[in-house]
């Protein structure tokens, strides 16, 4: 696999990896500060080294759940026998090994949005699976990620340089509003300047006419650019679709045929899908639910639909004698969807927690390895697969 081509900004690179579902490490530095990003499939997933401040023993001391005596102790015990920081504490019993878990996956998160921050970067991808083995997993969402570094991170100057060369420019996101805000996790006046970008205004009309503060306007536009759920140009929106249609119509030869409601009704089950699956991952059970129990009844015949539909109602059940039902319904499920395909990793995260409920640790740990392999971006799948782990060594 060649190396994709390293951008401007770090976090316009991040995209690109994660487009190009690249494996590998990115090292990045900024003067004498330097990071190396492990991604898997595209996905980061942990970072190295970084500043002071970010290190393990710190994080754990600012969240309390260490103190300066307990801090020393770690420390001359790691000096006396080696090995990682959080290990040692466990051992020592200062951290469970939930806590530990909880933590490195703020860590990786922290440590990524510092370098996002940083503007002079120098950066250095390698392809490649050998590193991914020797360092845990914490897979990060990229979008809500870059969100945030915008927002905590990059200076008004830093904006502006973005924003300038494009003021007189017409602005379209290039995703439904609802998946936009799923993504990138925002709030009720960010949705509403989303729903603005519709392509016939420019980005100097949709900052002043914004409902919520310019400077605010522009973090959001300028995450939007960065990430692709936005684009820029010189024309309004409809001059540019016409003159594409046109485009269009010479190559296919002719107007494009109507199209028929059983293909209408499939492509709005699979945005349905996709917006609710985003929502899942964000931990938002209760939006989840309609959209993905609608994309099943428009399209009955996708099992993937099926299956993401009856987790979410497992998940929101509230019914203890129902447990059975849902568990034996979703052992179903899985096994017909294995049936047409059985690289469907999620299908084998559900298989995990079915087995699980089983009392069968030994076919969960099996599932969930498997989710793991097919799928990167599925982190509870992982997660799930350490703790038994943890589990047969302890």
């Amino acid at each position: 696999m060649s190396s994709p081509e390293l951008r401007e900004s770090l976090a316009e690179t991040l995209i690109a990896l994660q487009h190009g579902r690249q494996t590998g490490r990115l090292d990045v530095s900024a003067g004498s500060v330097h990071a190396s990003i492990h991604l898997s499939h595209g996905v980061p997933v942990f970072v190295s080294e970084g500043v002071l401040g970010d290190a393990l023993g710190r994080v754990l001391m600012e969240r309390s759940l260490l103190n300066e005596e307990q801090f020393a102790a770690v420390v001359r015990r790691k000096v006396e026998v080696g090995g990682p920081f959080g290990a040692v504490a466990v051992v020592l019993g200062f951290l469970t090994v939930e806590q530990l878990d909880q933590v490195l996956a703020e860590q990786v998160r922290r440590k990524l949005l510092r370098c996002l921050a940083w503007e002079a970067v120098e950066q250095r991808f390698e392809a490649g699976k050998e590193g991914l083995s020797a360092v845990p997993h914490y897979p990060v969402e990229l979008d809500s990620l870059i969100f945030e570094g915008v927002r905590k991170g990059y200076s008004t100057e830093r904006i502006e340089r973005i924003v300038a060369p494009v003021r007189s420019q017409f602005a379209m996101s290039t995703a439904a509003a609802n998946v936009i805000a799923t993504r990138l996790r925002i709030k009720t006046g960010e949705r509403q300047f989303v729903d603005s970008l519709d392509g016939t205004k420019t980005v100097e009309q949709l900052l002043a006419q914004a409902q919520i503060d310019p400077a605010h306007a522009s973090q959001v536009l300028v995450t939007l650019l960065v990430t692709g759920l936005a684009v820029v140009a010189p024309e309004p929106r409809n001059a540019t679709r016409e003159q594409l249609q046109q485009q269009v119509n010479r190559v296919m030869g002719g107007e494009p045929a109507p199209l028929e409601e059983q293909g209408k009704a499939r492509l709005e089950a699979e945005l349905l899908f996709r917006t609710g699956r985003q929502a899942l991952r964000a931990g938002e059970l209760a939006s989840a639910s309609p959209m993905l129990t609608r994309a099943h009844e428009l399209h009955a015949e996708a099992v993937e639909y099926e299956l993401y539909a009856a987790w979410v109602a497992f998940k929101l059940n509230k019914d203890p004698g129902a447990i059975a039902e849902h568990r034996q319904r979703l052992e179903q499920i899985v096994q017909k969807a294995l049936g047409q395909d059985q690289r469907l990793a999620f299908a084998h995260y559900v298989g995990g927690h079915v087995a699980l409920m089983s009392g069968d640790s030994v076919a969960a740990k099996k599932q969930f390895k498997l989710a793991m392999s097919l799928d990167a971006t599925e982190p509870d799948a992982e997660k799930q697969y350490r703790v038994l782990s943890r589990r047969d060594r302890g």
